[in-house]
């Protein structure tokens, strides 16, 4: 592309008219990093109304306005594809977001799920030491007192059994929390332990 100086348009080939009824026309390309990526065109409804110097001018304002409007474009591509940046962060902290709540929930069930498996094996295993044969009245309570504190996870737990003779409640068994043992208690009725009065009052 060269600069075009044409005095009079209606002879001249390939002219695109810019304004109606003009007669004269001055184009210059606009040239960006070694690419035409338009033309600046000037024209007049009279003949020969450019010069030679108003040509040469109007060149090298021609490729400031390239350079311009090169600029504006890439600003404008910057800004599109920032545009499309700052969605798809927003999307992806979007999706962060879902993916630790989901962990959290999956971790919770997890959590759930083991702790029922415990349970279940817990339970299990208290089902057959209850039922064999091998334990005497005493093992089976020290037994019963130490699942008990496995599966629900109590302070101190114990067995208190009906005395048919004397219609009072006696410790059988129990859970020392200060120790961390079961004991075999020697004692009878406790009063923080409950009485054959609390063991009526229970059983209605």
């Amino acid at each position: 592309g060269k600069p075009v100086l044409i005095a009079d348009v209606s002879g001249a080939e390939g002219y695109i008219p810019g304004v109606s009824g003009g007669r004269s026309e001055m184009a210059v390309p606009m040239i960006a990093r070694d690419e035409v990526i338009g033309v600046l065109d000037a024209e007049s409804t009279e003949e020969n109304a450019f010069s030679l110097a108003a040509l040469a001018l109007f060149a090298p304002f021609a490729a400031q306005a390239a350079g311009a409007v090169q600029s504006a474009a890439l600003y404008r591509e910057i800004e599109r594809k920032n545009a499309i940046l700052r969605a798809n962060i927003t999307e992806m902290e979007r999706m962060n977001a879902e993916l630790r709540e989901y962990s959290q929930k999956i971790s919770e069930a997890n959590e759930k799920l083991e702790r029922r498996v415990r349970e279940l094996a817990t339970l299990y295993e208290a089902g057959k030491t209850l039922t064999s044969s091998s334990l005497d009245l005493d093992g089976t309570l020290m037994a019963i007192v130490e699942m008990t504190q496995s599966i629900v996870k109590s302070s101190s737990s114990a067995i208190k059994l009906l005395d048919e003779e004397t219609q009072e409640m006696k410790v059988r068994a129990v859970f020392d929390p200060g120790s961390g043992r079961l004991v075999r208690p020697t004692f009878g009725v406790t009063p923080d332990m409950g009485g054959a009065a609390d063991y009526k009052s229970f059983l209605g």
